[in-house]
């Protein structure tokens, strides 16, 4: 008598479970395993998923991340997300970031630069310190490693390059640029600067002698901070893409205008009468022009205070908008 049972023939309409995936080649049949059969021999460690391709358990997040990249793109989500990004963007920066105030000439005033601001014959905006921080902190960026790319350090000539790294909070880099800074620059070569580094200048028969020649080694520490932040403002720029809205710096240096011997260098009217000019504030400046010019008095004054406030006006365009004056 033949006890064995016909297997039980499946219900009509029944759905037959796919087959198992092939194994990769290389890979004997009897040692591959799926996911599931793994699992149940308890080869997959809490927090960590199969992976069928190399056989082994990998961390779970590492597993997601591989499985999403297995995906295909899809666009038209992609197009929602990036518009919906795109709205938040412009909302934030205009209800968060705060534009510079503006004298009547267009130029921001002293101590009021603020997030950004625009100079007169420009199409884009310059992006100050503060505003790229709140940007950044707005997307959940940071500054990653900071590299100094180069450096030259000689007593009449310094610059340095910085290049700097954007990371999100997973510490995935984002953005990344470079940037430089010399003493070569406006900023470096004015008397008041020159001083600042050691430089000693006289006054005979009208012109300025130097006595002693500034030691540029001294500003190695200014020119490594320009050339960071600026590195910093660019990198924010390029990782957030608002680069049609803002710029690091200005890409083309106008004329100087350069400063004649024989103007005074002290204000010689006014209660500031006595002070040196580098030493007065730039809207008393630019008053002291404006009087000077409507009564048609002080000429070599009203000069000297426009000259001045030019200078500054012109660090602001060389991307040094955080600097006091």
């Amino acid at each position: 008598m033949n006890d064995r049972k016909e297997p039980t023939p499946p219900p009509v309409g029944a759905v037959k479970p796919p087959p198992p995936p092939a194994p990769p080649s290389g890979v004997a049949v009897a040692e591959w395993l799926t996911a599931a059969e793994a699992l149940a021999q308890f080869k997959v460690p809490i927090g960590c998923a199969w992976d069928e391709e190399q056989q082994k358990p990998i961390p779970r997040g590492e597993a997601m991340e591989l499985a999403k990249l297995d995906k295909p793109l899809d666009l038209e989500q992609n197009l929602k997300a990036y518009a919906v990004m795109r709205e938040q963007v412009l909302k934030f920066i205009g209800q968060q970031l705060v534009e510079a105030e503006y004298d009547s000439k267009g130029y921001p005033l002293p101590g009021k630069v603020n997030d950004y601001y625009q100079l007169p014959n420009y199409d884009k905006k310059q992006l100050a310190k503060v505003g790229a921080e709140k940007i950044s902190s707005f997307f959940r960026f940071f500054a990653g490693p900071i590299t100094l790319v180069s450096q030259a350090r000689e007593k009449d000539y310094c610059d340095a390059t910085v290049s700097i790294v954007l990371l999100d909070h997973f510490g995935r880099t984002v953005g990344s640029a470079i940037s430089s800074c010399s003493t070569a620059e406006g900023g470096f070569q004015g008397i008041g600067s020159k001083r600042k580094y050691g430089g000693y200048y006289i006054k005979e028969n009208g012109r300025w002698v130097e006595r002693n020649a500034p030691d540029f080694r001294a500003a190695l520490n200014d020119v490594t901070a320009r050339a960071r932040k600026r590195a910093l403002v660019q990198a924010v720029i390029v990782a957030t893409c608002t680069d049609e809205i803002f710029e690091a710096a200005k890409e083309d240096e106008p004329e100087r205008k350069e400063r004649p011997d024989d103007l005074p260098t002290k204000m010689t009217i006014g209660k500031f009468a006595g002070t040196k000019l580098r030493q007065i504030d730039t809207d008393t400046l630019m008053k002291c022009a404006k009087w000077c010019r409507e009564h048609d008095k002080h000429e070599k004054l009203a000069e000297a205070c426009e000259l001045l406030v030019d200078e500054r006006r012109q660090n602001l365009e060389d991307g040094d908008g955080e600097q006091p004056y």
